[in-house]
């Protein structure tokens, strides 16, 4: 397997994912060759198509290919297949290794958001304490850097090359919380204990990427990341798309003002 050269073969990637729905910002991205990886099977002349996003995957191309079992091998073991055509999910059905577990996903639609209530929902002033010792602040090099070390959420940053790719197209927004030290090449430190960043960035916005350590939940730092990162976007007249994984990040994206568009079947690859 080869890793496209997106920029080559852009008007062979436009007709082959252009009756794909548009879940997330993965194949905006690939179509403006800003991030992600595709692998396919032949450099010159792809015909099967696996774009990568991190956990997240997605099959396109011929699924009766001679080396669609090759491709097929190389879907990470825990990963989800994102919305593929039936060819490809019957294919990787038949994968002697590989089997496929449904589980649901839900679509928003962010065109009701209104500043006026993310303001309202957030703090008097950003870059403030939530509490005593937890104090919220727009992610900045140095603390990139540590996101990248951080076996919490160094996912955060794995679309950026490094921290200063991250500095230079990305956006997000960190909980730290002081009462608790973390030693970081001999600094002691407080610690990141929660992330709201883009996870992918492209013409059109970000991708929201969001994340809680089940130690510090119920403190309404979900919330209050996520309204920062909202509004930071709007103000730049971006969409801040929101995909969510499961009924708790839906039902938060629904109290910022999303609307629910409607629940999808994407499958784990176990």
């Amino acid at each position: 397997m080869y890793i496209l050269d997106k920029a080559r073969h852009h008007i062979l990637l436009a007709s082959v994912f252009s009756e794909y729905q548009r879940r997330d910002f993965s194949i905006d991205c690939v179509l403006e060759n800003s991030m992600l990886d595709i692998l396919v099977d032949d450099f010159d002349q792809p015909s099967i198509f696996l774009l990568q996003n991190g956990p997240f995957q997605l099959l396109a191309g011929d699924a009766q290919h001679q080396d669609a079992a090759k491709l097929i091998a190389k879907l990470p073991i825990g990963s989800t297949l994102m919305p593929s055509s039936q060819d490809w999910l019957d294919k990787v059905n038949e994968h002697e290794s590989l089997t496929l577990n449904p589980y649901q996903r839900y679509s928003l639609d962010h065109r009701q958001l209104s500043s006026a209530k993310l303001t309202a929902l957030s703090l008097p002033q950003e870059n403030k304490f939530v509490t005593e010792k937890i104090v919220l602040e727009q992610i900045s090099f140095d603390t990139a850097q540590r996101i990248k070390k951080s076996a919490d959420f160094s996912y955060h940053l794995q679309n950026f090359t490094d921290a200063d790719d991250f500095i230079e197209r990305g956006l997000g927004f960190a909980a730290i919380d002081y009462s608790v030290k973390s030693n970081l090449d001999g600094i002691e430190q407080g610690k990141l204990v929660g992330i709201a960043s883009s996870a992918l960035v492209c013409n059109a916005g970000i991708e929201i990427n969001i994340m809680v350590l089940p130690t510090h939940r119920g403190k309404s730092l979900a919330t209050q990341l996520a309204t920062q990162l909202i509004k930071t976007v709007l103000l730049n007249n971006k969409i801040p798309h929101w995909d969510a994984a499961n009924e708790a990040s839906s039902q938060l994206a629904q109290k910022l003002g999303y609307q629910l568009l409607e629940q999808y079947q994407v499958h784990r690859v176990m």
